[in-house]
């Protein structure tokens, strides 16, 4: 082939490949003429011509090239096996989906252990006979035993909610009134009264003791800064006595003496 004639071959290979079905051309010599570029005023281009035609086959109402169909034919063979690959792949993938997901189910229908756990508990709280003390609640649920503490010295509604509020803020801060909190506490109160107590409580809320306000004292009288630290560290010393159990009147009486000396020394300077 001269470069005219390998350019007719190509051109003619390019439209078979684009052409349906792939890799034919009509069989009509004057179209291939045309779709090749074939020019007729060339030299000898009949005998050139039937060189380029003769590459190609004809089938019917068709022409088409050996090698080209060839390749043709070898690429869907391998679209093919690919596309079967796909399928079995994607089958292989659903089958192990299916495995794990039945040996998931198949687990669970042994039971949740830890709903048996619960279960296990929830039964054995059942059957703990009731209490006087919470027979009015489900015997699922366990009470932990309660420390008796000292009574209330008064029940209105107006001591019991400052009461409330004072024993709230000291869990707050982690000061729980234990039951000889409470006893020394109830007794400072039976001495104060009622009124002076619901006032204590208002003004001690947020605090650790019990104080009044204003440094009021019971002849009604207003307490110096002096007898006031001085009443002061005689309550937490009372406290701190009753819940020890232990006896430090000697070693309170210092204490006072000292910090009252300080107060006085203060005061006049």
């Amino acid at each position: 082939m001269d470069a005219e004639q390998r350019g007719w071959y190509i051109q003619l290979l390019a439209e078979a490949w684009e052409s349906e079905p792939q890799a034919t051309l009509p069989n009509d010599d004057q179209l291939l003429r045309v779709l090749a570029g074939v020019n007729s005023s060339s030299t000898g281009v009949e005998q050139r011509w039937d060189f380029v035609r003769n590459q190609f086959r004809k089938r019917g109402a068709v022409v088409y090239n050996e090698r080209q169909m060839e390749e043709v034919v070898r690429q869907e063979v391998n679209r093919q096996k690919k596309s079967e690959a796909g399928k079995a792949s994607a089958d292989a993938r659903k089958q192990a989906r299916e495995a794990i997901k039945n040996q998931h189910l198949t687990k669970g229908t042994r039971g949740n252990r830890r709903s048996t756990r619960v279960e296990n508990v929830l039964g054995e709280c059942s059957n703990r006979a009731p209490t006087e003390s919470n027979s009015s609640i489900p015997s699922s649920v366990s009470i932990p035993p309660s420390e008796d503490k000292e009574p209330l010295p008064f029940s209105s509604p107006s001591f019991l909610e400052a009461w409330k509020d004072y024993v709230q803020a000291r869990k707050e801060k982690r000061q729980r009134v234990t039951s000889t909190i409470q006893k020394a506490l109830c007794k400072k109160m039976i001495a104060w009264g009622e009124e002076r107590s619901i006032a204590a409580l208002i003004h001690s809320t947020g605090y650790t003791g019990l104080f009044e306000p204003n440094g009021a004292s019971s002849n009604g009288k207003r307490e110096t800064t002096s007898e006031r630290n001085v009443r002061n560290l005689r309550e937490s010393l009372a406290v701190f006595q009753g819940g020890s159990g232990e006896d430090h009147s000697q070693e309170s009486a210092g204490l006072v003496a000292a910090d009252a000396d300080r107060s006085r020394e203060r005061v006049a300077r």
